[in-house]
């Protein structure tokens, strides 16, 4: 077993634990990014907002395809369509987003390893000061001051760590879809959402345009869902939206997760110990949405860690502060989106939600261009 010394270990290269390990590394801490995976990506749609693009520095090259807005679709027909007057969102591939992101940090100084997981904790006089993981064949302990666990919804470091059991049905989503070949003048610039049912009881269908492909999907949460989320995906398919939209395209891929839903859990942090993204609930309780939140929340993260390296004090009361900052900086968001899911329990109130866009307030120079019903069943 081979033993080695780093300041801050980060577990998951999502965008969350690769910002962190990015920030932390550029303050001249010794920091270690390691994925379970050949190339970090998880299930996602891929949808971002213009923000998140700016402020990260996002590459041309890595964008799929810039949005001119958001069409809601209500069981009844009816179909609202909200257009940006401006730029606003985007798609991109999340295995193509979370590599660019990883990469970055290890040009940045952080040391990158792929294929690594981390199976167990390491404690020392009670506290946690490292990982044991799982590369080539070989367990190997690595030590470090603190431990950051981005390593997803199904994280074993934040159990191991105390911090939570698994997930109940009423505390997950599960998401399943489909990515198909499309010709590219069939490619509109517009994120579908479809509220049904018959579709997603506590959820929504989903139509995410790419470059060259379009991804068809379902997100709801587990408990509400009386058969296997393949079904309900499949009616998702049989929509005349669908068709209409795929046409004869190829299906390349499918793809199937589970998504915290129940909003943060209660604790993230120990003494030596951090949880951030998934692992700790941080993605909106109704639409599953986590890259808008773990970014930032990954910066909020690296202030603490590097002051709490840099004053040799990883307790749990001095971690507590990104614990603080964290949870002011999502609590609106959080609260929009519990509302959002209590009013979406059934097709009259899903009816009565899109007729409701109309009147919401919108980003600064968007507008409702079009409202009709369109039988798109």
């Amino acid at each position: 077993m081979l033993r080695v010394k780093y300041d801050a270990i980060v577990v998951g290269a999502g965008p969350a634990g690769s910002t962190v390990a990015e920030n932390v590394s550029k303050k001249g801490f010794k920091t270690l990014l390691i994925d379970r995976s050949k190339r970090p990506g998880k299930v996602c749609g891929g949808y971002i907002f213009k923000e998140i693009i700016d402020t990260f520095k996002i590459p041309e090259h890595i964008i799929e395809r810039k949005l001119a807005g958001t069409i809601k679709y209500a069981p009844d027909g009816t179909c609202v369509c909200v257009k940006s007057g401006a730029f606003h969102s985007a798609t991109v591939f999340r295995e193509a987003f979370d590599t660019f992101l990883a990469e970055r940090a290890a040009e940045n100084g952080a040391e990158f390893w792929t294929d690594a997981e981390a199976i167990d904790l390491i404690r020392k006089d009670g506290q946690i000061n490292g990982i044991v993981v799982r590369k080539d064949g070989e367990k190997i302990d690595i030590n470090s001051d603190i431990v950051i666990a981005a390593d997803g919804v199904n994280s074993i470091l934040v159990q191991k760590a105390g911090l939570r059991t698994g997930w109940k049905p009423n505390q997950v989503s599960i998401a399943a879809q489909e990515l198909f070949t499309v010709d590219k003048q069939d490619i509109d610039d517009f994120f579908h959402i479809v509220y049904s049912d018959k579709i997603a009881p506590v959820g929504y269908g989903y139509i995410i345009p790419k470059s060259e492909t379009v991804l068809v999907g379902v997100v709801s949460l587990l408990s509400s869902i009386s058969t296997n989320i393949n079904d309900y995906l499949s009616e998702m398919l049989k929509t005349r939206l669908v068709k209409e939209t795929i046409k004869d395209g190829k299906k390349v891929k499918y793809e199937c997760a589970l998504i915290p839903s129940d909003g943060p859990i209660q604790k993230t942090v120990t003494a030596g110990f951090l949880g951030i993204g998934d692992s700790v609930g941080q993605t909106g309780p109704y639409s599953g949405g986590g890259t808008h939140i773990n970014l930032p929340i990954g910066v909020v993260a690296s202030e603490v860690i590097c002051n709490a390296l840099g004053n040799n004090d990883v307790s749990e009361q001095a971690l507590s502060e990104y614990e603080k900052r964290w949870r002011t900086f999502v609590s609106e968001l959080m609260l929009t989106e519990w509302k959002i899911r209590a009013h979406m329990t059934s097709d009259d109130m899903k009816n009565k939600y899109v007729e409701e866009c109309c009147s919401m307030p919108l980003i600064e120079g968007s507008r409702i261009f079009e409202k009709r019903k369109i039988g798109w069943l």
